[in-house]
């Protein structure tokens, strides 16, 4: 009887030591850098990764939007950011997303931008905008109204070299008519890492 107490006893110690072993010889995870979660968004999309970068904004609107140094999609968090992260290293972790946009979505941008060129007609605030009789149309077909900095004179607006609103759209009417023939009701405009945590990296000390 005594020998198989004993022998109960042993086989306890010796599970729980193999493992408390089993955790001492788990892995830390390796984080990804910002290049490569660049390099693999699309098939990274529903996994839950850690990412290690610099932060370069946060958003001053919300505070809930942060971009790091170099990417390609953003951090997106359901509380505010610390402005103490700004130019800080960290590690984020968090679960990467497509950014969609739906026929509504689109429809939506459409209506935006009409009555933004509707106003800026009445506004007659930009003799080039004001002489356009379809901005939207003028846009859309006319590539000499991307001038020097990004000012479209169709449009009237300045955007910092980045492609006219307009076209935009209409590039996006285009592709989401591609996809609903594909069976795909939307289109993937972006991605984001949707944050579960951050913390910050603290730096390596030269000897």
């Amino acid at each position: 009887m005594k020998k198989s107490f004993f022998g109960v006893m042993a086989l306890a110690v010796a599970f729980v030591f193999g493992t408390m072993m089993s955790c001492d010889k788990q892995e830390e995870v390796v984080p990804m850098q910002v290049a490569e979660v660049n390099a693999q968004l699309d098939s990274l999309v529903g996994d839950t990764i850690l990412i290690e970068g610099t932060v370069e904004h946060i958003c001053q609107h919300s505070g809930m939007k942060m971009v790091l140094e170099g990417a390609e999609f953003h951090c997106v968090s359901e509380t505010v950011f610390a402005d103490s992260l700004m130019g800080q290293k960290v590690r984020v972790n968090g679960v990467v997303c497509e950014q969609r946009m739906t026929a509504e979505d689109i429809a939506q941008m459409e209506e935006m931008l009409r009555l933004k060129h509707e106003q800026d007609s009445i506004n007659a605030a930009n003799p080039e905008a004001a002489a356009c009789p379809d901005k939207k149309e003028c846009c859309e077909h006319n590539d000499s109204t991307k001038v020097e900095e990004g000012e479209h004179q169709c449009c009237g607006e300045h955007h910092d070299g980045e492609e006219c609103p307009c076209k935009k759209l209409a590039g996006y009417k285009e592709q989401l008519a591609k996809n609903m023939e594909e069976g795909k009701d939307y289109i993937v405009v972006g991605y984001y890492v949707q944050v579960i945590s951050v913390e910050t990296v603290a730096e390596e000390v030269a000897e």
